[in-house]
């Protein structure tokens, strides 16, 4: 290992193609809306030091309002979801400290 570098870990993703209803099928295009918010709960979960996103984000150059919408829904969902945990955890341990300075 060279004298000073850190490890980090990254996570690496490509061609989500978000909006994209293969075969021109809806089912399909929800099947690409879970796996998204699925990587954004498997993102939270294993902490990388970075993301990459390589490739297609979404589907077209200029994606559907509906697709915008339900991208921001499921990653506000689980930023939301992992920060009200994060602030509760804070304040438990803001609290514990309270009480054993008392």
């Amino acid at each position: 290992m060279v004298s000073g570098l850190k490890p980090f870990s990254f996570l690496h993703v490509a061609d989500l193609h978000l909006g994209y209803s293969q075969y021109g099928l809806e089912v399909r295009r929800e099947d690409f809306d879970r796996a998204f918010h699925e990587l954004i709960d498997k993102t939270f979960e294993l902490k990388p030091d970075f993301m990459i996103i390589a490739g297609d984000l979404f589907h077209q150059a200029h994606p559907s309002n509906t697709t915008l919408e339900n991208s921001i829904r499921s990653a506000g969902a689980a930023f939301a979801e992992k920060a009200e945990h994060i602030i509760r955890l804070e304040k438990e341990t803001v609290q514990s400290k309270i009480s054993v300075e008392k």
